[in-house]
């Protein structure tokens, strides 16, 4: 799972990428 492995190893490029939209995603896919 790409948004699965987003929790700890794309941490940091979250953030940069934009935290509240990767989080949105995460909780729809979740």
């Amino acid at each position: 799972y790409a948004i699965g492995g987003i929790n700890f190893k794309n941490l940091s490029e979250i953030k940069q990428a934009g935290a509240a939209g990767a989080y949105m995603m995460r909780g729809f896919l979740s």
